[in-house]
């Protein structure tokens, strides 16, 4: 009975957000193609049979794709109130496969639980509205960098990132990635190379955004910058992102995993790969 009451509650919130202003219909999004029954906000498409407005069916996903995470007996009672499917979890990168919900990831923590004063000297870390409080002093459980590595024997172990829901190459080397290479020859050797051979069983691997690749930077130590337990093989160098550096476009985004810098360079200079996929 609580579940189903938290599910009503969880229905009253979409419906409220959900909710045009002016008391019509929201037209912000309007369904056409297959499986479409007409086209409009109240349109009837395959998963919505009852013709629910386009926006609560947004708030919905969105809501009860957290909840099925907690707990998955959402699924069944939502589907049956619903009369239709519940929805898969995003695809993009930080997207549900990590836990996070309405496209809001979880930022990993820097690693970092040393704390320093302004000469650099250790220092016992102050709570948290104390003067000097800083990175150290926040150290949520929640978002404690966690890694775990699937088909760990052999040449095609992953590396899960289980904070941001990412997948990573575990050795570049094992992928065929041991020499530094161009940023052009960088992305062919995620989406060409890596894909054509369905490294870990997998076939939708890419250069990492500049995002996605300071995410896995371990603010703790350096040379490398990286918990090595889970990222073998990694330089102490830079690496290629795949994001532009839009002041000069002939550059991209690095990470060099010395110290965790971030620059640009140019994209004819030789720099180091790891691939990485959006996640299980």
């Amino acid at each position: 009975m609580r579940l189903i009451n938290s599910i009503k509650l969880n229905l009253k919130v979409a419906i409220a957000t959900s909710r045009p202003h002016s008391g019509r219909p929201s037209g912000g999004i309007h369904l056409v193609g297959p499986g479409a029954h007409s086209a409009g906000p109240y349109a009837r498409f395959a998963g919505n049979p009852a013709g629910y407005p386009y926006s609560l069916i947004s708030s919905m996903k969105t809501i009860l794709n957290c909840r099925i995470q907690v707990n998955p007996y959402y699924l069944i009672l939502t589907s049956f109130l619903l009369a239709g499917p519940v929805w898969a979890g995003s695809e993009h990168a930080f997207g549900q496969a990590a836990g996070n919900c309405g496209g809001v990831w979880r930022l990993p923590d820097t690693g970092q639980t040393l704390c320093y004063d302004g000469a650099g000297t250790v220092i016992t870390c102050p709570v948290h509205d104390a003067t000097l409080a800083q990175d150290g002093t926040y150290t949520p459980a929640a978002i404690q960098p966690k890694y775990t590595v699937l088909n760990p024997i052999g040449v095609s172990s992953v590396t899960v990132d289980n904070i941001t829901g990412l997948m990573w190459v575990t050795n570049p080397n094992d992928a065929g990635f041991a020499t530094a290479q161009t940023w052009e020859s960088a992305l062919t050797s995620c989406t060409v190379t890596l894909n054509g051979m369905a490294y870990g069983g997998y076939a939708d691997w890419r250069l990492p955004n500049i995002k996605e690749l300071q995410s896995i930077v371990d603010y703790s130590g350096q040379s490398p910058s990286i918990n090595t337990t889970y990222f073998l093989n990694t330089q102490n160098s830079y690496y290629w992102s795949s994001t532009t550096y839009v002041p000069s476009s002939s550059d991209a985004w690095l990470v060099i995993f010395t110290s965790g810098y971030m620059y640009y360079g140019d994209k004819a200079n030789d720099f180091y790969v790891r691939c990485v996929r959006g996640g299980p």
